[in-house]
Order: C-alpha cells, then structure tokens, then sequence
C-alpha cells in the first residue's frame, strides 16, 4: 500500500528561519522564497576543507496561485558558497519580491510541485520512504502529518 500525501500543505510563517520569507501578494499570489544550495558532487566524496567551494548557493522564489497552485518560479545561482556572505543573500531575496509585488508575511497553504533548473530538481517533493514532503534541493526542511504548518530540519 502506498501512502497518501496531502493535495496540499500549510506551511507556518517563522520570522528569521527557514520560512521567513513566505506570504501573500497584493495580487493574491502566495509565495515562498528560500536561499539553498547544492554540492557538485556527492558531499561524502568532498575533502572537509573543499566543501564549501562544491558548495552552489541559489536563491528561490516559487509562486502560486491564491488557490495554492504553483505557477512558476524565480531562481536565481548566486555563486559557490566561498565567494559569498549571507546578508547579500537576504538583500536578493527581498529585492526579488519587492520587484513582484506588494506583499504582507503570512502562513501559507500550497500544493506539493518540483521543477528543474540547471539539471537541479528545485520545489516541495513527496518522499514516499519517510512519508514527508521536503524542499528540495539539498531536503533541508520536511513536512510530515498531521500537516499542520510544522516543520523538521
């Protein structure tokens, strides 16, 4: 038997975390932005002092309908993590959605999507073994019933 995901999940809206940046255009678009990365090659073939020039830095902003649908998606490749500092990345972030729209912050409910970019599969992805829903790349959040807006790191 295999498991059943929701057609959609809240996501809560945790101020200067990893869903900070998720919320509602003026528009009634939602949106989620995120700063993730990916290595260039499998992480356990990367000498410990290498990791961080393996380490591809891209900002996200996917955007769905008022409904929770995903309608497209903004990414952008920033660098290797060497090159980079983390406020740069915030300041991208909000200067993307400030050129979108108007917005407020504020929880969201979408449907689970993924995209490609770059050969890099982006997006919110079932995970049929761990029966969670993760941000991809790199799984760095999942979601797991009761599917209430909580989230694992």
């Amino acid at each position: 038997m295999s498991y059943i995901f929701p057609q959609k999940i809240k996501i809560n809206r945790e101020e200067d975390y990893h869903t900070h940046y998720i919320g509602e255009f003026n528009n009634g678009d939602l949106f989620f932005a995120y700063q993730t990365f990916n290595f260039d090659k499998p992480y356990n073939e990367i000498p410990k002092d290498e990791k961080m020039n393996h380490r591809s830095e891209y900002i996200s902003v996917y955007i769905f309908n008022k409904n929770g649908k995903f309608k497209n998606a903004i990414i952008k490749y920033l660098g290797k993590a060497s090159d980079l500092n983390g406020q740069s990345q915030k300041n991208t972030i909000e200067s993307i959605l400030q050129e979108i729209d108007k917005y407020v912050f504020k929880d969201i409910e979408v449907e689970p999507f993924s995209i490609s970019f770059n050969g890099i599969i982006f997006g919110l992805i079932p995970e049929p073994e761990t029966e969670s829903i993760v941000l991809q790349p790199m799984s760095t959040i999942a979601f797991y019933e009761p599917w209430d807006g909580e989230y694992d790191t």
